[in-house]
């Protein structure tokens, strides 16, 4: 869900009224064919052509559609949450099962392998020593950057002629990648100092992008929905997992998030 401020989603009616009025955007990503998802996952010199004609496509499609903010769709990703690939702070490890999303078994950080342990073919989860989420085993604040995420940015605004927007993951979700043996013994005391770490670089990339002109940041956590699951918050309350707690810090990270000076919202 986004949610936007009220003058910007409002707009003066007759009569002096004013009432919010609906927005059309994509969530983030779209559709790819096979060529340009394998393009992304090479990321090669040779690659970044057709990758640069499948984001002009994009851009195309939304603003031919009428969309009132279009995105890159999201096409030169391997995998919608990027932090592991440009912050050298994380390895997959076992132990950290991963949703095997469609399309995503493949890549440093892809979920496990069709067949692999734990997981058969067309399955949902499962982990194997090869698979699942990475652990954060450095620290994120001096950890080693391998490239930038707002650059893709750069480009979508060179070419878009309607409002654009950028897509990132919220700090809260980066908390599936801590590992209880794995991050502490990288010098982290608490998932929370982890987390404080992820949310300071993640207001760095938001800068960079507001640098860029961007001023509509959102903030994917696809994980919410589960924390309203009884099951799922039982299984984290037997891991001792307090998740009224961890809610609040959801709460907490995601405010940090928007004194950037720009919109940022919450999905």
């Amino acid at each position: 869900m986004n949610v936007e401020s009220a003058e910007t989603r409002e707009q003066a009616r007759p009569g002096g009224s004013r009432r919010a009025f609906p927005r059309a955007e994509t969530v983030g990503s779209l559709l790819r064919d096979d060529a340009v998802v394998r393009a992304a996952r090479r990321s090669s010199p040779a690659d970044n052509a057709l990758l640069g004609d499948a984001v002009r496509d994009a851009i195309r499609l939304q603003e031919e559609v009428g969309l009132d903010v279009i995105t890159d769709g999201e096409v030169r990703r391997v995998s919608w949450a990027q932090t592991p690939r440009f912050v050298d702070a994380f390895a997959v490890g076992g132990g950290q099962s991963a949703l095997n999303w469609r399309g995503a078994t493949e890549g440093r950080f892809g979920a496990p392998a069709t067949g692999a342990v734990g997981g058969a073919a067309g399955s949902t989860g499962g982990s194997s020593s090869g698979g699942g989420y990475p652990s954060v085993i450095r620290r994120v604040a001096t950890a080693p950057r391998s490239g930038d995420m707002a650059a893709e940015y750069a480009f979508l605004a060179r070419y878009a002629q309607s409002r654009t927007k950028f897509t990132m993951p919220a700090p809260s979700y980066h908390r599936r990648y801590w590992s209880p043996t794995a991050s502490q013994a990288a010098g982290y005391g608490s998932p929370e100092e982890f987390l404080t770490e992820i949310r300071d670089y993640l207001r760095s990339v938001a800068h960079t992008l507001i640098d860029l002109g961007c001023d509509y940041i959102q903030l994917d956590a696809p994980n919410y929905g589960s924390l309203c699951d009884p099951d799922n918050r039982a299984r984290l309350a037997a891991a001792g997992v307090d998740v009224d707690d961890l809610v609040g810090q959801i709460v907490e990270a995601a405010e940090a998030m928007s004194g950037t000076g720009k919109e940022v919202f919450l999905r």
